[in-house]
């Protein structure tokens, strides 16, 4: 039986692909150096944000303010400020 017939014919048995040039395998190569350095860097900011987040908990904490998930209050269960008497 032949390719044809069956159906499963493959392209690039026949018509291998190009390989790159070498200014196009430094520039896929870049490319991939570019994501796994995103990747890496996107981790490394992720597990510091948990960590500040922790922190400003124990200051907040430690100040006696409520405590919040992220960490930071945006001030709207602090007190109203008092009005200067001039």
């Amino acid at each position: 039986m032949s390719k044809w017939k069956t159906g499963k014919y493959v392209f690039n048995t026949i018509f291998p692909k190009p390989k790159p040039t070498k200014s196009e395998s430094t520039k896929v190569w870049g490319q991939k150096l570019r994501g796994k350095f995103k990747k890496t860097s996107a981790e490394i900011e992720e597990s510091l944000n948990k960590v500040l987040a922790s922190t400003n908990r124990l200051i907040q904490k430690v100040e006696g303010k409520p405590i919040t998930k992220s960490g930071f209050s945006k001030g709207k269960d602090l007190p109203p400020p008092k009005k200067k008497k001039d």
